[in-house]
């Protein structure tokens, strides 16, 4: 799709999501992710999914979800 003779991107695969948890705890919302994405891609795939968005809404890289795996909740960072 052009606007004024530039492309603008619309990905097609993006949709509204809720998450259906109990709890914000890390260890929780990687749990849902694996049971949401299992028919789609395999573990390791997963798991680069998740690094990727706690990256972009944390700034946290894999070692750091492994260390904040104990935290009791996830917040916003400030």
């Amino acid at each position: 799709m052009t606007e004024r003779g530039l492309l603008v991107f619309q990905p097609r695969y993006f949709r509204p999501i809720s998450l259906r948890i109990a709890t914000n705890t890390l260890d929780a919302v990687l749990h849902q992710y694996q049971l949401d994405l299992a028919s789609l891609y395999t573990k390791g795939e997963i798991r680069a999914i998740a690094c990727a968005v706690f990256y972009d809404r944390f700034g946290w890289d894999a070692s750091e979800i492994t260390i904040n795996a104990g935290l009791p909740s996830i917040s916003s960072p400030s």
